[in-house]
């Protein structure tokens, strides 16, 4: 007896899911079944209700969103399937101004019984972890960030400059001279005081985090793939976890220029018939990765050479990815000297990244098949990734 497939679309909220079907037969219309609670057991219900018998496979489908990915793999791990759709890339007409849960679960079941619908990556709960401390790490970077500007912006209120030889506000100087300042009026030291308190609380917990990542990369499944990461220029442990967390797995990006796509580091393009525009980077899909590929890129304005830190690091690597990262070096340094006296220091260092995120690919794609490399094939291996990685 051949299987009926039934497609099920849920809009999830926090505390409703509304549910709408239909069968894989062409003849069969959207039907709503309604809303339930947002619960493991009511779904769960609901899922044996839909399924009937062994004759119907469910295929089931929900947009990303607050909930995360628990609702996914609840249903995965009772044997039916589940997808998780990108919100952005649902099609909408232009003409329907009407929404509700009920229109949404309907839309998602029919786009997907269609396949016009574009699945997201769900990672596993251990990458999904990592990655929630590596975002969490960033969050409390950017409130030191904000603390130290309102110290500043403070300071220059009231007139008080630090002394000319602090070159940097990190410096151990500049913190002991922050905690020797002291003010005539209560209430100005009160605040002083209060900021200060937010800027080593921020600074502590930086600290703190730093610390746990470096424990969690220890039994990390992926760490091979971070370590090999390290060894281009500009990538510490921090910026190859944080790239390796929100990707996972490199495999789903069958080209270079596809992953470039992904980060949004490609231009934008409008060409119709002879005419042909380009314009600035998308800055389509990871924000995270995008912001970490572009500072890494600024560490190739300078000319190529080998220091210590990235000897070190290269240590237990295979020669393949060594030699891979210094034709690295020599190549972004020649494209950024070649774009910054035409386009300006900016664009060059965008475009720089862009394709550093190619050369990120191809070691990725190295480390997770085990490629073999040697002699003619090495040199081979290089040239197609430096052209896999141009735009």
């Amino acid at each position: 007896m051949k299987n009926t497939t039934r497609y099920v679309g849920l809009d999830v909220h926090k505390d409703t899911i509304a549910v709408a079907f239909c069968d894989s037969d062409e003849s069969v219309k959207v039907e709503n079944y309604g809303v339930i609670e947002n619960s493991e057991d009511a779904l769960l219900k609901v899922m044996l209700k839909l399924k009937k018998d062994d004759s119907y496979v469910l295929k089931t489908v929900y947009e990303a969103g607050p909930t995360g990915f628990g609702l996914c793999r609840f249903l995965q791990s009772k044997g039916i399937s589940c997808c998780v759709v990108a919100p952005s890339l649902i099609p909408n007409a232009p003409g329907d101004k009407i929404k509700t849960d009920r229109k949404d679960a309907e839309k998602l079941c029919k786009f997907y019984k269609g396949h016009l619908l574009t699945p997201i990556y769900v990672p596993d709960e251990s990458t999904e972890a990592l990655r929630n401390l590596i975002r969490f790490r960033h969050e409390v970077k950017v409130d030191e960030v904000r603390n130290k500007n309102r110290i500043s912006m403070f300071l220059l209120r009231l007139g008080v400059r630090p002394p000319d030889d602090f070159k940097t506000t990190k410096s151990i100087k500049y913190r002991a001279w922050l905690n020797s300042l002291k003010f005539e009026q209560t209430e100005n030291q009160i605040v002083f005081d209060s900021l200060l308190s937010l800027l080593r609380e921020s600074t502590d917990r930086l600290s703190l985090i730093d610390g746990s990542i470096v424990k969690c990369v220890e039994s990390y499944s992926n760490k091979a793939l971070i370590d090999a990461l390290q060894s281009l220029r500009g990538i510490s442990l921090l910026t190859a976890v944080t790239i390796v967390s929100e990707i996972e797995d490199f495999t789903r990006f069958k080209t270079a220029p596809s992953f470039m796509k992904y980060v949004g580091v490609t231009p934008k393009e409008h060409s119709s018939g002879q005419k042909s525009k380009r314009g600035s980077i998308t800055k389509t899909g990871n924000s995270l990765v995008r912001h970490v590929l572009i500072e890494s890129a600024h560490h190739y304005r300078f000319q190529p050479y080998r220091g210590k830190t990235l000897i070190k690091r290269q240590e237990n690597l295979s020669q393949d990815i060594v030699d891979i990262s210094w034709q690295v070096k020599k190549r972004l340094h020649e494209k950024y000297r070649h774009l910054s006296g035409r386009l300006g220091k900016q664009k060059a260092i965008v475009a720089v990244s862009r394709e550093l995120a190619g050369f990120i690919w191809s070691i990725a794609k190295e480390v997770n098949k085990n490629v073999d490399l040697s002699g003619d094939e090495e040199i081979r291996y290089v040239e197609e990734t430096l052209e896999n990685s141009m735009c």
